[in-house]
């Protein structure tokens, strides 16, 4: 979690303290991505915290912008009822499927 390892556009903060000493990275809007990262088996584990409403998404196993699989959460209300608080969609040449 270090500001050097991340491309924005100037639209993140990264703060760290004694309680959470590797940081957090907070998204104003946009979208952020992580740098010369290669992942294959494990864990990917972080909390978010979005108010009152909003989208928060991750690309993953992307081969370029275009090209990869993405992943969203939309924390509602009445999520345990509500069908669309997590989705997954593969994206090919740039338009979901």
């Amino acid at each position: 979690m270090k500001t050097d390892r991340w491309i924005s556009n100037d639209n993140t903060t990264l703060t760290a303290d004694d309680h959470v000493p590797d940081g957090v990275l907070e998204i104003s809007k946009g979208s952020v991505d992580v740098k010369d990262l290669i992942f294959a088996d494990g864990t990917i584990e972080f909390d978010m915290y979005m108010p009152d409403h909003g989208i928060l998404g991750m690309r993953l196993r992307a081969q370029n912008r275009e090209n990869g699989e993405a992943l969203y959460f939309r924390p509602q209300k009445n999520y345990d009822t509500s069908s669309d608080c997590l989705q997954y969609m593969p994206l090919e040449h740039g338009a979901f499927e």
